[in-house]
C-alpha cells in the first residue's frame, strides 16, 4: 500500500521560491490522479483503518492521501481529489484557525519578503542564489531545532530580528484556512484530522502539556465541523510508545507519522513525503503486490509467532532485587500495555517450600537430569567486589565463556564468591580510615539506587506478584517446556542474571540490555570505565537478543549518550535507564508488528572489549575524572 502526504498545492511553481520546493501543482496533483485511478484504488482514512482493524493487510495497490498543517490550499487539492473521486485526509493545525502561524512559515515568508544579502553567524547569503537560499534557511532551522521544544518559536523570532527582519504578511500560497474554510472542506466530505493545537514536537514536551495539545485540537476542530475527529498526524512525524499511548487515550483512533518502521500499526501509520514532482514516481517505483516493510501480502506470520493478528505474550524473567525501581517501573510499563504478559521469578526456596510459601502461583517442578550440555548468557559479575575475590571471579568467568568445565562447578563457585564479596563489602564501606574508598563506592551505589526511586516510581513487586516461580532446585527445561505451552512470544530480561540454554529458545527470544554500546565495550559497569578512561564513546546503551556467552547476542538498538548532557554520573545513568526502557517498549511494539527488529546482524558485540568490574585504583581515578567528565562545561 501507499500512504502519501505533502502541505500545500500550487497554483504554478516559482523554481527559485524555497517555499515552493516541497510542495506539487496542482495540476501536478490532479495527473497523478487521472494516471491512477484505473489501476490503483484510492481509500479515505476510515477504510484503511477499518482494513487493519480486522487484523486483515492492505492491500498494496492502495493509495492513501493526506494534508497537513491547514493551509488554505486544501481547498483546491479537494475540488481536485472530488473530481476524481479520490478521498482525502487534512490534519489541520488547530491554533492556525485563531491566527497562529508557526515559527517555520513566519521564517518563510520572512525570508521570501527580501532579496537583500543576509548576515547569519558570520556568513553572507544571497537569497537571489537558490543554493544559498537554501543554505540559508537549513542553517535558520539547525540553530533552532537546537533549542528545547518550548523555546523554537521565540529563537526564530530573535534569529529573524538580529537579521533585520520583520514578521511579514503571510502570501497567499502560505496562507491557513479559517474556521469557515474548514467547515467547508468536512461538507465536501474530506476527512478532518488533528495536527496538534500549535505544531510543536510532542516527543519534547511533559506529559501533561502532550495531553493538553492532543484534547484541545481535538476538541477545537470538533466545535467547528460539528463531528467526530478521529485521526492525529503527529507534528514533524515524531514519535515514541508513549505517543502512541497517549493518542489512544486521548480517543483517537489512529495516528500518522512519517516513515514508520511499523507502517501497518495503528498508532504509527508510516507515510512518504511527496514534494516538487514526486508525485509521479512516488507509486511508479514501488515493487508490484510489496508492502513497504518489504513483506508481500499475505505473507506468513513470524516463525516465532502462532499468528500476528493476536497479541504479544511476552514472559518477564526477573533475576534483579525485586525492589530495583528500573527493573519494577518496565515490569509496570509492559503490563499495562501487553495484558498477555507473565512475570517468572528466580526464588532462593526448593520446590516444596516455594509451593507453600506462595501457593495462588505455578511453581517450576524439579525434573529428571539433563544429560544435554548448558550454556548462558548475561552479566556473571556482581557490581563492586573487592580485588581479591575479583581477580578469581574473572578466572571463572573467562572458564565459562570458554566453555571449560561443567557450568554447574563454574555457577557454585560463581555464587560464593558473589556471596563472599558483597559480606567484604559491606564491612570494608563500613570500616574507618583506609578503607575510606570503599565508603565512597557503596556511597555513589546507594546514591544512584535513591535516584532511581525517585525518578522511576513504581510498585514493587515480589514473588507473590508472579505467575511462576522458578525455585533454586527447579528444573530450566521445565520451566522452558511450560513457557512454550503458554505459546510464549518474546522473554524480557528485568536485571542481571545467567539466562541459560533453555530459555535463549523460547519464541524470538530473550530480550535484554546493556548499560554500554556494543560492540565498543562490554562487561560489569560500562558507564563507570567510561568514565574511568576517559572514553565518551563507551557511555551509552545497547539492547540485544541474548545468546549463549558474556553479554553476547545479536543488537536489536544502540545509543550513545553525549557526557556534555549529563550533570554527572548519577543523572547519566538515569538518562541510560530511561532509555533502557523506551529502547524495550519500541522494540516489543516492533515485534508486535511482526517486523525484523534486528538493527545490523553484522555487529558481533563478542569482539568488543571485556572490562570486570573496577578495581580500587580503577575507582580512584573514576572520582578524579568525574568533574572534568559530565557536564556543559567539560
Amino acid at each position: 500500500m501507499h500512504r502519501l502526504y505533502f502541505h500545500r498545492v500550487l497554483a504554478s511553481q516559482d523554481i527559485s521560491d524555497y517555499s515552493d520546493l516541497h510542495d506539487p501543482t496542482a495540476a501536478e496533483l490532479d495527473r497523478f490522479l487521472v494516471s491512477h485511478q484505473k489501476k490503483f484504488h484510492f481509500v479515505s482514512s476510515a477504510e484503511l483503518c477499518a482494513c487493519l482493524d480486522r487484523g486483515q493487510r492492505p492491500d498494496p495497490r492502495w493509495i492513501h492521501l493526506s494534508m497537513d498543517d491547514g493551509f488554505a490550499s486544501s481547498l483546491t487539492a479537494a475540488d481536485i481529489c472530488a473530481s476524481h473521486d479520490a478521498p482525502l485526509t487534512v490534519f489541520v493545525t488547530s491554533g492556525v484557525l485563531e491566527g497562529f502561524i508557526p515559527w517555520f512559515t513566519r521564517r518563510v515568508a520572512a525570508l521570501a519578503a527580501t532579496m537583500e544579502p543576509l548576515q547569519f553567524q558570520g556568513k553572507t547569503y544571497d537569497p537571489r542564489d537558490f543554493k544559498q537560499a537554501l543554505a540559508l534557511h537549513d542553517a535558520i532551522k539547525k540553530t533552532v531545532y537546537a533549542h528545547d521544544t518550548g523555546q523554537q518559536a521565540d529563537a526564530c523570532d530573535e534569529i529573524l530580528r538580529d537579521m533585520g527582519l520583520a514578521p511579514e504578511p503571510m502570501p497567499e500560497k502560505l496562507r491557513f484556512m479559517t474556521a469557515q474554510e474548514l467547515l467547508r472542506l468536512a461538507e465536501m466530505g474530506v476527512e478532518i484530522g488533528a495536527h496538534g493545537a500549535s505544531h510543536v514536537s510532542l516527543l519534547g514536551l511533559r506529559p501533561a502539556d502532550v495531553q493538553s495539545q492532543l484534547h484541545e485540537a481535538k476538541f477545537k476542530l470538533e466545535q467547528i465541523i460539528q463531528a467526530p475527529v478521529s485521526y492525529l498526524s503527529y507534528p514533524e512525524g515524531l514519535f515514541d510508545w508513549r505517543l502512541m499511548q497517549q493518542a489512544r487515550q486521548a480517543g483517537y483512533a489512529a495516528a500518522f507519522a512519517v516513515d514508520s518502521l511499523r507502517p501497518d500499526h495503528l498508532y504509527c501509520l508510516g507515510r512518504k513525503f511527496v514534494g516538487r514532482g514526486m508525485l509521479a514516481s512516488a507509486v511508479a517505483n514501488s515493487p508490484k503486490g510489496v508492502r513497504p516493510n518489504g513483506q508481500a501480502p499475505g505473507a506468513p506470520s513470524p516463525p516465532w509467532r502462532k499468528s500476528a493478528n493476536q497479541p504479544l505474550k511476552i514472559a518477564l524473567l526477573s533475576f534483579a532485587p525485586q525492589n530495583d525501581a528500573v527493573y519494577c517501573r518496565t515490569r509496570q510499563l509492559i503490563t499495562e500495555v501487553y495484558a498477555d504478559t507473565i512475570t517468572v521469578a528466580k526464588v532462593n526456596l526448593n520446590h516444596d517450600q516455594a509451593r507453600a510459601a506462595y501457593p495462588a502461583a505455578q511453581v517450576i517442578r524439579p525434573a529428571p537430569h539433563q544429560p544435554r550440555p548448558m550454556q548462558s548468557s548475561g552479566a556473571f559479575l556482581p557490581k563492586f567486589t573487592p580485588w581479591a575475590l575479583l581477580k578469581r571471579a574473572e578466572i571463572y568467568t573467562k572458564r565459562a565463556s570458554q566453555r571449560q568445565g561443567t557450568l554447574a562447578q563454574l555457577l557454585r563457585q560463581y555464587h560464593n564468591l558473589r556471596t563472599r564479596g558483597y559480606g567484604v563489602l559491606s564491612a570494608l564501606a563500613k570500616a574507618p580510615g583506609r578503607h575510606r574508598a570503599w565508603q565512597k563506592i557503596a556511597a555513589l551505589e546507594s546514591q544512584v539506587f535513591q535516584a532511581r526511586k525517585m525518578r522511576f516510581p513504581s510498585k514493587p513487586f515480589g514473588p507473590e506478584h508472579c505467575q511462576i516461580l522458578f525455585p533454586v532446585d527447579g528444573s530450566l527445561y521445565s520451566l522452558a517446556d511450560h513457557m512454550r505451552d503458554l505459546e510464549i512470544d518474546v522473554v524480557v530480561q528485568l536485571g542481571w542474571g545467567m539466562v541459560q540454554e533453555p530459555l535463549l529458545e523460547i519464541g524470538w527470544g530473550v530480550l535484554s540490555w546493556h548499560h554500554g554500546p556494543m560492540p565498543a565495550i562490554r562487561g560489569a559497569l560500562t558507564p563507570a570505565w567510561a568514565v574511568i578512561e576517559k572514553r565518551p564513546d563507551w557511555l551509552g546503551i545497547t539492547l540485544q537478543r541474548l545468546e549463549p556467552g558474556i553479554d553476547d547476542g545479536q543488537i536489536v538498538s544502540r545509543r550513545l549518550l553525549d557526557p556534555h548532557q549529563a550533570k554527572d554520573y548519577v543523572d547519566a545513568y538515569l538518562t541510560l535507564d530511561q532509555w533502557s526502557m523506551d529502547m524495550t517498549m519500541q522494540a516489543l511494539q516492533d515485534l508486535a508488528g511482526g517486523l525484523d527488529i534486528i538493527s545490523d546482524p553484522n555487529l558481533d558485540p563478542a569482539k568488543g572489549q571485556y572490562r570486570g568490574l573496577p578495581r580500587l585504583k580503577d575507582f580512584k581515578r573514576f572520582f578524579r575524572n568525574q568533574a572534568g567528565f559530565f557536564g556543559p562545561d567539560s
